[in-house]
């Protein structure tokens, strides 16, 4: 399916944002071009540009050309919570496989380099968040943090601007924002925000109303 075209390219809307229990929430904004610091997640992913993501996963799958070998991926020095942040905002993966396979001569796949550079339960992880479906805001937004993938209620929230992609979808259903003094539900979505610098990952809501679905390619 076709990228949201009102700037859905997911992308953090400023960085690292320190919130009430040591959370971390992570987003992209269409406008920034920041590449740096694997160690971070989402908030310095930029939009979904094919080369830009190719490249990322390039690095955190630790590619490199070895003489007389060619391009290999090295298990040992891989980031798997890199590779899945990345994989956590793709919405064209044919696009950036041609532009991974453009980046290493095209003498080496993402796909061998998947294999080859991470574990098979890795691998995995990063395949079933490639094919799941984007959260994506359609107006400016309250995203409300929650404590853990269990959890249903939270008080903890960002302002995220109109058309950022959030994260991959994990459930549909009605989720509790906690006032000062009463709880109200609203009809959500529930999503995977990517992994935090603790490796932890984190998870939080939006309301329908406020956002949108996009099924990648």
């Amino acid at each position: 399916m076709a990228e949201n075209k009102t700037n859905t390219g997911l992308l953090v809307a400023g960085g690292l944002i320190l919130l009430a229990g040591g959370a971390l929430l992570y987003f992209k904004n269409k406008t920034k071009k920041d590449t740096q610091n694997e160690n971070k997640a989402l908030d310095n992913l930029t939009s979904s540009d094919e080369t830009r993501q190719a490249a990322e996963l390039k690095k955190y799958l630790s590619v490199s050309e070895v003489f007389g070998v060619g391009f290999v991926a090295n298990p040992l020095t891989s980031n798997q919570y890199g590779c899945a942040n990345v994989c956590n905002e793709i919405t064209n993966y044919p696009g950036v496989q041609a532009k991974f396979s453009a980046l290493c001569e095209n003498k080496y796949t993402l796909q061998r380099a998947f294999e080859s550079g991470l574990t098979d339960a890795q691998y995995k992880e990063c395949l079933d968040l490639l094919k799941a479906q984007k959260v994506v805001t359609t107006k400016e937004s309250q995203v409300f943090i929650l404590d853990d993938r269990a959890s249903i209620s939270s008080n903890r929230y960002k302002t995220m601007p109109a058309n950022t992609i959030l994260g991959s979808l994990i459930a549909s259903g009605y989720y509790w924002v906690d006032y000062d003094n009463y709880q109200k539900s609203f009809s959500s979505y529930m999503f995977f925000n990517g992994f935090d610098a603790n490796k932890k990952p984190v998870y939080a809501f939006v309301e329908k109303d406020n956002a949108t679905l996009v099924t990648p390619k």
